[in-house]
């Protein structure tokens, strides 16, 4: 498990040797993480003899996840440029541009690229049980279509990745697949889109 989607302490011997670093280049390496985490309202929690853990709200550990792909502490995890994930980044691909495509959706390829990001993070969080409890109630400005797809597009990768998801995982798909269909079509980001995006 990652220290990331843990709810668990994981020992400091164990992510040494994991990451096939030293105790005191992982305690110099925790400072950098910690001042990183704090940007996503989360904090990393030590306790002697115990090991480290990450708290914080499900979602902000999310969009850490997709944002930070560099923390090492993600199970070494970086979805872009790393072979572990081409395959996951690939399938979920596929499906969210079979998808668009059906719907006549048109987004650029940038945009398009950073919903199979957030696709392939939302399986990866669904397969290791971090499930969004938080109620998210139905966005009014999100369009149905939009809501429509994401709901698709989570049905197709739990046929493929054998996940179960909730409606609060349609929401929070839909208004990332909104905010960034917004952000395509203006010249610059409105205050109303970048909370979508945030709370996305």
């Amino acid at each position: 498990e990652t220290v990331l989607l843990s709810r668990r302490y994981v020992s400091m011997d164990t992510l040494a040797g994991d990451l096939y670093i030293s105790q005191s280049r992982l305690s110099q390496d925790l400072k950098t993480v910690g001042s990183i985490l704090e940007k996503y309202h989360l904090t990393l929690e030590r306790a002697k003899g115990v090991g480290v853990r990450i708290t914080g709200d499900p979602l902000d550990k999310r969009d850490c996840l997709m944002k930070e792909s560099s923390i090492s502490l993600v199970d070494d995890v970086q979805y872009i440029g790393n072979s572990k994930y081409d395959h996951m980044l690939d399938m979920s691909s596929d499906i969210v541009t079979s998808i668009m495509l059906r719907h006549d959706f048109s987004v650029s390829d940038i945009t398009l690229q950073n919903i199979v990001v957030h696709v392939a993070a939302t399986v990866e969080m669904l397969i290791r049980g971090s499930v969004i409890e938080e109620d998210l109630q139905p966005d009014p400005s999100t369009d149905p279509e939009e809501r429509v797809i994401a709901r698709e597009i989570l049905e197709r990768c739990s046929d493929k990745f054998g996940l179960s998801f909730n409606d609060n995982e349609v929401e929070n798909l839909a208004v990332n697949i909104h905010g960034k269909r917004e952000y395509d079509t203006d010249d610059f980001i409105t205050s109303k889109v970048d909370e979508h995006v945030l709370n996305g």
